[in-house]
């Protein structure tokens, strides 16, 4: 665990030093010194689950910037994976979106608070936790400027979100990151519909106001913006949402799930 750890920082240092920050060496030496406090800590069930939560939540970010660097060179994370077989983690391949739920979003905040008890200012931690959480907003911003680019009203654009719940194939909406999409589209628009087959409409009202389409039938409208939140397998493998948006309207897709001839833009 703790090479795992060593290894995250480094690759993040990294990741900072492509951007200009060369910091990897002052921040590998302030964390080995500081290790030995965070020893005990590992030894228990509780900090082993939190620190393995924590190691996902890096892995979105890396992940998120490398996708930011990569965009600059017209190059994709997914390709060069498969191109090469390589697992540029190490330990688990994921894409760029949405980082809810109550485990690999809540579990760091337990870690870093035992870390700040022992002097550990968990920089790291804390960083890959304000990134995640700004991933909805970021969503947001960059689909209403796709809207303004192109000439669109934003009050009265039409926005579709497809999938609610938390992550794919998957009923559970505790603490999901898509109602804070709904929520940012709000800010811009009142035309913002939900459609998630997986989630329970009755609870996602009673918990969040939303009045939500369950069935691909229900969706009779077009949209100026149609969002993949959530992969679910029953959305992905819908033939109809090129249909759901208007013909100068757009697909984002989040999770980076859908065809290339299908999808507009990516996360």
């Amino acid at each position: 665990m703790r090479l795992l750890l060593i290894l995250l920082l480094t690759l993040t240092c990294n990741i900072s030093k492509a951007q200009g920050k060369d910091e990897s060496a002052a921040l590998l030496s302030r964390f080995e010194s500081r290790f030995t406090a965070m020893d005990s800590l590992l030894f228990s069930s509780d900090s082993h689950t939190a620190t393995y939560s924590d190691s996902i939540d890096i892995d979105f970010v890396t992940t998120e910037r490398v996708e930011a660097i990569d965009r600059l060179v017209d190059a994709e994370i997914s390709a060069m994976k498969a191109h090469t077989g390589i697992d540029f983690k190490g330990q688990l391949y994921v894409r760029p979106g949405l980082v809810g739920g109550h485990c690999i979003s809540v579990d760091p905040y337990y870690l870093i608070e035992r870390a700040e008890e022992h002097g550990v200012d968990a920089v790291l931690m804390k960083t890959g936790r304000m990134i995640n959480n700004s991933m909805a907003d970021y969503v947001v911003k960059h689909c209403i400027d796709l809207l303004a680019a192109k000439g669109k009203h934003i009050p009265s654009s039409r926005v579709l979100l497809l999938g609610f719940t938390f992550k794919e194939n998957c009923p559970d909406v505790r603490n999901t990151k898509v109602n804070d999409i709904y929520k940012g589209f709000r800010q811009h628009t009142d035309n913002v519909d939900v459609f998630d087959p997986w989630a329970d409409a009755v609870l996602v009202k009673r918990a969040y106001g939303i009045d939500l389409f369950t069935e691909a039938n229900q969706i009779n409208s077009q949209y100026d913006a149609v969002v993949l939140c959530v992969a679910h397998k029953n959305i992905l493998n819908l033939d109809v949402i090129p249909q759901w948006k208007t013909a100068d309207g757009f697909i984002f897709d989040v999770k980076g799930k859908l065809p290339r001839n299908v999808a507009d833009y990516r996360l």
